[in-house]
C-alpha cells in the first residue's frame, strides 16, 4: 500500500509542475570543452590474400597501382583474426603487394589498414560578418 501512495503522490507532483509553455527540447551529455581536442576520421582499407605461405602473403584489392603500395609501405597492417604485419614490396603492376605478418595467416583472413585524417569543424563566413 505504501508504494501505491508514493506513486500517486509522485504523479500528482508531476501534474502540478506541468507547464505547456516549458517543454524539454533535448537532453544529452557534454563530451569535452577542451579547445585542444581533435576530431579524427578513420578510413579502413581492406584486401584479400591470394597466395599464402606461413607468415608471408600476397594481398590484392587494397590498392590498384604499385605507386600506391610504395606510398603506404610504412603503415602497419592488421587482420580480422588479430595478426599484425607490414608491406614488404609491390608485386607486379596491378597493385598486389607482398606482406609479412607476426604469425601464420589463413587464406580466408582479411587484411586491413587504418588511415586517419583530422576533421575540421564546418566554417561559415556569414557568422563573422
Amino acid at each position: 500500500l505504501d508504494n501505491l501512495e508514493d506513486a500517486s503522490a509522485a504523479a500528482a507532483s508531476v501534474e502540478a509542475s506541468y507547464d505547456p509553455y516549458r517543454t524539454l527540447m533535448a537532453s544529452g551529455t557534454l563530451a569535452s570543452v577542451d579547445p585542444d581536442r581533435l576530431l579524427i576520421k578513420r578510413v579502413l582499407l581492406t584486401g584479400a590474400p591470394i597466395s599464402v605461405s606461413k607468415r608471408l602473403a600476397v594481398v590484392r584489392h587494397m590498392f590498384f597501382r604499385p605507386d600506391d603500395v610504395r606510398w603506404f609501405k610504412p603503415v602497419e597492417l592488421w587482420t580480422k583474426h588479430g595478426l599484425t604485419g607490414h608491406i614488404l614490396d609491390a608485386h607486379g603492376t596491378k597493385g598486389y603487394m607482398k606482406c609479412s605478418f607476426n604469425g601464420h595467416i589463413k587464406n580466408h583472413d582479411t587484411v586491413c589498414m587504418s588511415l586517419y585524417k583530422r576533421q575540421y569543424p564546418p566554417f561559415d563566413a556569414r557568422d563573422f560578418d
